[in-house]
This record gives structure tokens, C-alpha cells and sequence, in this order.
């Protein structure tokens, strides 16, 4: 398929006809649509999903969906794209044109097919027309244009990887939500193909509900019907927090934006320091003086043992002499309690004698108690060994002595260091944080900063209360879906106890058998496209990736409609997503696209907003040889010259690029297409900004 022309009349910026056009070319597959910041680049990428989807276009992507909500809904969208110059002079009507040829119809011969969607005020409803060779089709009158669209142009749930912004892509690989997953899961059925199968079965699956409904007795009807409002109700609930979480978001977004507003006007009033630096400088200042109260307090318990430690050689002498004295006592004789044991084990064992014993024999056994338990070594020791009691300690005292020293000799130096370092540390830290604040309060006395500071305080707190409703709105949505999930497997259990009619049996056991087998079905094309899928994305991503190997294994990890995918190291460890730098996921992300591009074989060209944007030199080298000339036969890129694209990056392209178009604004309500020779182009556009500043 291969779009030749796109005309916008009166859309939005682009006044009156505006018409550019495609030739195609086997050997060149790539046209630039060069524009600054404000001319209709981000319009243009919008008329299109509009053309194609209208009220729809919010499924394709949540970018779309935000216009719609901002607009007030969708009639309030409709109006607001009429041209403003177009709606001054009473023109009513706008529209956009879509001319595609190569396009594969099942049994109908067809060399182009034109789309046309417009909308006049005040209908409240826009028109969708289609022309098959210049005709009106019976097949496309039969399935619908909206169908049709679906089923042989492009389906609603992949469009988002064929018009992108490739700075804004890396929402993909940010995917954490079930509702993202499942969104994701959507657009890998449709690529996989097996979308169709999954309505069969899921029909079905229906079918055979139909007819359980039409057996049931009045008081199961009854039961299914309350069952089922209570489910309903519960989805209800759910729904109508995720639209409240939405209206959330938004409000947040814009006080986010206005906080940030905030506080570049602080720092261009001089006060260049954030309310919440100012708020953790104060709570730095309180923690640093607790701390140095605790550091002081150590230090003086420490100080009861410098006495000792200021002893040094002398310390230590006494207490080797009060371990000679302590060995010394332990030898010289036995306590009392020792002499207790000592009887009443001598008592003992000549109580065990035998009676018949002799006077020798006796005198022997009491020598031998004897010298058990009263002889020692300490007897036979020489006069010289002979200690001199200096100190008489007694155990408790000893105990307590050879623990001081203990500590002296071990751990007491060491934490008597880092002390003394922490002391010094805490105390410089301190002093940094009392100039800061001293810097930061000399300009709080200022009434303008007074005046913003307040602002932005008030606004961070209605941040903070609109977080805490987001989070409470969160754990009602989980508390329902816990409870709709219960709901459900009560349901599921209550439908397949219901009996089925004789008459309506066969058909019930058929749909039951088919049923089975879609899911079989399914199941083994998921298992086998999941594999050729990691594939995919594993090359993309290496072939992008300036580090080679980066990843060693892609993993898709499909359960139900939820699809997530995880990357993997040489070392088989789990790359965190959120820890890649923006460029990476942008490749990431790239990589998807093309795996799944490549995978759905669909033939639908893909147009490209902001390319290379957050890429360093060698990423956007590699986008331009191995993304863009081989995603699809027709690629259509829209970036800021210089910045998006520059002239060293366009001559990589230049090989592949068939034709170049910028966008020219003729003033703030209308800009319009030229076409430029490849060669002019950077040229072409530096005249043409240098004659927009002299009208401006």
C-alpha cells in the first residue's frame, strides 16, 4: 500500500486546499516534511489518524485521547479543528483527503481507494467517505467505511506504531500499568493476526451463555441477572475512577506546570533556590544539631576513660601486676567454699572404702586424697617466683580493671578517631548549611519572591492533595477489582451449573468443542510468534544500540490479554527499564515498532514526528542506516531541521530520501506545503526562516 497524495482543507492551521503528494519509488522509500516548532508539523501527523479513525483516533493513542478530553469531549473537538482564519470569514466545512494505491482488497481490483472524512459546524458528527476507483463499493457500503477501514487498511490498535512521535515512543518502555500491558496486549494480537479468533471465541463463549440464559428456571434467571448487575455495577465503579483519575492527572499536570513556572520566576528574581531545597535545608539544619548533640554526648562518656588512656605505659604495668597478684591468690590456697568441697569429697571417698582395709592401706587412700585435692605446683615454685601483693583486688574489681583495659587496647583508639573525624565532619556540614540558609533567607525578605514563594507553596500542596486522591482513587480500584474478580469466578461457577435445553444440547456441545479448539489454536500461535517476536526485538535492538550485546535475550511474557516484555544481560540478569537513559528507551522502543511492524506484515506507511530526537550522534546514525529505509516501503519524517535532523544526519539519509517538502507558514492562522529539490533543502528552509523574521 502507498499513500500518492493527502489534502487538508481548512484543518486547523492549514487554510484552504492544501495538497502534497508522494511518488513512489522501489529504491528510495523515505520524503521529508521539514517545519519549525508551530507551522503544522505534530497537525499534520493528527489529520491523518483523524481521516482514518475520527472519533475513534483517542484508542490509537493516549496523545489523541488528551486532545479530545481538553477539547471537552469529541463534538468540542470537531469544532475546534476548523481553520480560525476559515471560521472568521464564515466558511463552515473542513475536511481531509487520503489517495492510496497498492492496496490488497479480497476479490476486488482496485487502483486507488480515497478517504475522505469531513465535518461542517454545527452537525455534531463528521461524514466518512470512500471511493474505490472514484466509485462508492458495495463490499465497503456492506461491512461499513469504519470496518473497512479495520479490516484492510489499518487496525485502530496498531496504528500507534505507524504515526508516532519518536520523541513521546518511549511511553513503551515505560509500560508498568495492567491497563497499558493490556493495552500493548491488544496491538500484539492484531499483529499476530489472531485478533479474529479471539471475537470467535469470546462470540462463542457468548453463544453458549445465550442459551443457559433461555434454559434457565425463573429463579436462576433471577440469580444470573442479580449476579450480573453486581458485576456490571462493580465495572462501573472502576470506570468511572479511571475517568476521575484522568481528570486528575490533568489538573495535576497543569499544576505541575505551573509550579515549574514558579519557580523560574523565583530564580529570575534572584532567589535561586527551590522551595523544597529551602524546606531541606531547614530539616538538614535540625537533623545536623540533634547530631552534634548525640556526638557530644559519646564524647563525654568517652572522657571518662582518658584518665586511663593519658596513663598509658604505667596503666597497663598495673595490670600485669594485678594479673600476677589475681595467679598468685588462685594458687596460694582455696577459698572457703573450695575447702567445703574439698571435706565432703574426702569424706566421701573414704565412706566408699572397703571395710577389711588395713592401717597401711588406709594411711595410703588418705595420702592420695590429700595431694588430690590440698598439694599444687605452686609448692614447688622457687623463693624468686614469690609475688609481692601491691593492690589486693578482689574478682569484681579485677573484672572491672581488665575490662577498661580491654577496651583501651582494642576498640576505644579507633572510635576515639572516627569520633573526633564525625565531630569535625558534622560541624563543617553545619556551618555550610547556615550559609546557605543565610544566603536563601537575605532574599526570602524580598515581597515579589514572598509573593511567588507563597504561590508555589499553595500550588505544591494542592499537588500533594491531588497526589493523595490519585493514590486513594488507586486502592478503591484495586479494593473493586479484587472484589469484581470474586464476582466473576461466583458468576463464571452459577453459568456453568445452569442445565441446557434438550433442543439447544447439540449446539451447546458444538460451540463448547469449538471453543476448545480456538483456544488451542491460539495458544500455539502465541507460543509460536512469541519466539520469531524476541527475536526481533533482540536484533533491533543490537543493530541500534551502539553497545553491541547489550541484550542477550528478549522475553515476552503473554498471560491472557497482558503482554509484557522483559530484557536480559549476557550475565541472564533483568535490565530495569526505568534505569535505561532516555535515548535507550527511545531505541527500545524503536525496536518494538519495527519488530511488530515487521511481524503484523502489514504494508501501511509510517510516518515519523521528531526523529532522532534525544539520540546522541552514533544512535541517530544508526536510526537512519537500519530503522528508517528498511521499516517500510514509504517512510515519511518530520523533524525540526537542525535540531531533529541536521545536514550531517540528512546525508546519511540522502540515498534513500525520494522527496523533500517544507512547511511554510504564511502567518499565524495558515502554513501550506512546498516542495524543495533535495539538495536545496537546508538551504531552501534558512531563506525561507530569514524571510518569516523580516515579515515578523
Amino acid at each position: 500500500m502507498f499513500i500518492k497524495d493527502i489534502a487538508l482543507h481548512n484543518f486547523r492551521i492549514y487554510k484552504g486546499d492544501n495538497r502534497i503528494y508522494f511518488e513512489e519509488d522501489p529504491n528510495r522509500n523515505i520524503y521529508i516534511l521539514a517545519g519549525y516548532n508551530g507551522y503544522g508539523k505534530t497537525t499534520f501527523l493528527t489529520s491523518l489518524v483523524w481521516c482514518l479513525y475520527g472519533r475513534h483516533m483517542q484508542d490509537v493513542d493516549d496523545i489523541f485521547k488528551k486532545k479530545i478530553q481538553e477539547a471537552g469531549g469529541y463534538p468540542g473537538y470537531l469544532d475546534a479543528c476548523l481553520n480560525r482564519a476559515a471560521r472568521s470569514n464564515n466558511i463552515t466545512e473542513y475536511s481531509v483527503t487520503l489517495t492510496v494505491s497498492s492496496l490488497q482488497i479480497p476479490g476486488i481490483t482496485a487502483q486507488e481507494v480515497e478517504i475522505k472524512r469531513s465535518y461542517t459546524l454545527g452537525a455534531k458528527q463528521d461524514q466518512l467517505e470512500i471511493k474505490i476507483d472514484g466509485y462508492r463499493n458495495e463490499l465497503v457500503e456492506d461491512v461499513g467505511n469504519d470496518i473497512f477501514i479495520q479490516d484492510f487498511l489499518l487496525p485502530k490498535e496498531i496504528a500507534k506504531f505507524f504515526f508516532f512521535d519518536a520523541e513521546k515512543i518511549t511511553s513503551i518502555a515505560e509500560v508498568q500499568t495492567l491497563e497499558q500491558k493490556r493495552q500493548l496486549g491488544k496491538a500484539y494480537s492484531e499483529v499476530l493476526g489472531i485478533k479474529k479468533y479471539v471475537d470467535l471465541r469470546n462470540n462463542l463463549s457468548d453463544l453458549r451463555l445465550k442459551y443457559r440464559r433461555e434454559s434457565a428456571s425463573p429463579e436462576e434467571l433471577h440469580k444470573l441477572e442479580a449476579d450480573e448487575l453486581l458485576v456490571a455495577k462493580l465495572e462501573n465503579e472502576i470506570l468511572q475512577r479511571d475517568l476521575l483519575t484522568v481528570e486528575y492527572n490533568q489538573d495535576l499536570e497543569n499544576k505541575a506546570k505551573r509550579s515549574a513556572e514558579l519557580q523560574e520566576k523565583l530564580i529570575r528574581e534572584g532567589s535561586n533556590i527551590s522551595l523544597e531545597k529551602l524546606s531541606f535545608l531547614k530539616k538538614e539544619k535540625i537533623r545536623l544539631t540533634e547530631l552534634a548533640k548525640e556526638y557530644k554526648e559519646r564524647f563525654t562518656s568517652m572522657l571518662d576513660y582518658a584518665p586511663f588512656a593519658i596513663a598509658g605505659k604505667l596503666f597497663f604495668e598495673t595490670e600485669r601486676q594485678l594479673n600476677h597478684e589475681q595467679q598468685h591468690n588462685s594458687q596460694k590456697g582455696m577459698s572457703l567454699t573450695e575447702l567445703k568441697e574439698a571435706i565432703n569429697g574426702i569424706k566421701s571417698t573414704i565412706a566408699a572404702l572397703p571395710d577389711h582395709l588395713n592401717k597401711v592401706e588406709l594411711e595410703k587412700q588418705v595420702s592420695k586424697l590429700l595431694d588430690k585435692y590440698f598439694v599444687t605446683d605452686q609448692q614447688d615454685a622457687s623463693p624468686s617466683q614469690t609475688v609481692q601483693i601491691l593492690h589486693d583486688f578482689d574478682d569484681t574489681l579485677h573484672r572491672s580493671f581488665r575490662a577498661i583495659a580491654d577496651n583501651l587496647r582494642t576498640t576505644y583508639k579507633e572510635q576515639f578517631k572516627l569520633l573526633s573525624r564525625d565531630i569535625k565532619r558534622n560541624r563543617y556540614e553545619l556551618n555550610e548549611v547556615n550559609k546557605q540558609l543565610v544566603r536563601a533567607e537575605s532574599k526570602e525578605s524580598d515581597i515579589i519572591i514572598q509573593k511567588h514563594r507563597e504561590e508555589k507553596e499553595t500550588v505544591d500542596k494542592e499537588i500533594a492533595q491531588i497526589n493523595e486522591k490519585i493514590f486513594g482513587l488507586q486502592r478503591e480500584i484495586g479494593s473493586y477489582s479484587n472484589e469484581l474478580n470474586n464476582r466473576k469466578k461466583v458468576l463464571q461457577e452459577l453459568r456453568k451449573k445452569l442445565s441446557v435445553k434438550e433442543d439447544l444440547k447439540e449446539k451447546d456441545i458444538t460451540a463448547e468443542r469449538l471453543v476448545s479448539k480456538l483456544e488451542d489454536f491460539i495458544l500455539k500461535i502465541q507460543k509460536e510468534k512469541k519466539a520469531t517476536l524476541e527475536a526481533r526485538i533482540r536484533e533491533g535492538l543490537n543493530s541500534l544500540m551502539h553497545k553491541k550485546e547489550f541484550v542477550k535475550r528478549v522475553s515476552v511474557e503473554v498471560e491472557g490479554d497482558l503482554i509484557d516484555i522483559n530484557l536480559y544481560n549476557e550475565r541472564n540478569e533483568l535490565i530495569n527499564k526505568e534505569d535505561l537513559s532516555m535515548g535507550e528507551k527511545q531505541l527500545y522502543a524503536t525496536a518494538i515498532l519495527q519488530a511488530l511492524v515487521e511481524e503484523s506484515h502489514i504494508e501501511f506507511p509510517i510516518f515519523i514526528d521528531s526523529p532522532m530526537q534525544k539520540l546522541d550522534a552514533a544512535h541517530a546514525k544508526n536510526i537512519i542506516t537500519d530503522f528508517y529505509p528498511k521499516v517500510s516501503k514509504q517512510v515519511v519524517v518530520l523533524p525540526l531541521l537542525n535540531k531533529e535532523m541536521t545536514q550531517d544526519e540528512f546525508e546519511l539519509f540522502r540515498a534513500n530520501v525520494k522527496g523533500c517538502y517544507l512547511i511554510k507558514n504564511i502567518n499565524e492562522d495558515a502554513s501550506t506545503f512546498m516542495q524543495v529539490d533535495n539538495n536545496e533543502l537546508f538551504i531552501a528552509a534558512a531563506k525561507l526562516d530569514r524571510k518569516e523574521e523580516a515579515y515578523v
